[in-house]
């Protein structure tokens, strides 16, 4: 399986108290809330888009039906193909929160969980 940690990684922190906005390779745009570390490759060269995160952003992702996008936290990988939404997981809280504002995302929890999908109630 592929890891974000198999290419040159950018990493990104949010001091308390600061916003960031981020393009991603592809284009996806993502807005940072403080206190989150986000690690993604220089370029995405495999068959996935993988970034990885602590904390909590908003992903406005570029539509790449070959290639899904997946943000992996500590407690679950969210799947996405092109849509936006929310995710909250910061280390300190117990549970994390994905919001979505457009499109469908898939959710697997960690320990091989399967992948539920959600879509946004705007579709």
């Amino acid at each position: 399986h592929t890891s974000a940690s198999d290419h040159l990684l950018t990493e990104i922190s949010v001091n308390h108290g600061e916003h960031k906005q981020v393009t991603l390779p592809d284009g996806t745009v993502v807005h940072l809330n403080a206190g989150t570390v986000m690690r993604y490759p220089t370029e995405f060269t495999s068959d996935i888009r993988l970034v990885e995160m602590e904390g909590e952003a908003f992903f406005n992702v570029m539509r790449d039906e070959g290639k899904p996008f997946i943000v992996r936290t500590r407690q679950a990988d969210v799947k996405v193909l092109g849509t936006s939404f929310n995710v909250k997981a910061y280390q300190e809280d117990e549970l994390m929160a994905v919001s979505v504002r457009t499109g469908k995302v898939g959710y697997a929890r960690k320990r091989n969980a399967p992948i539920t999908e959600r879509a946004s109630n705007r579709e």
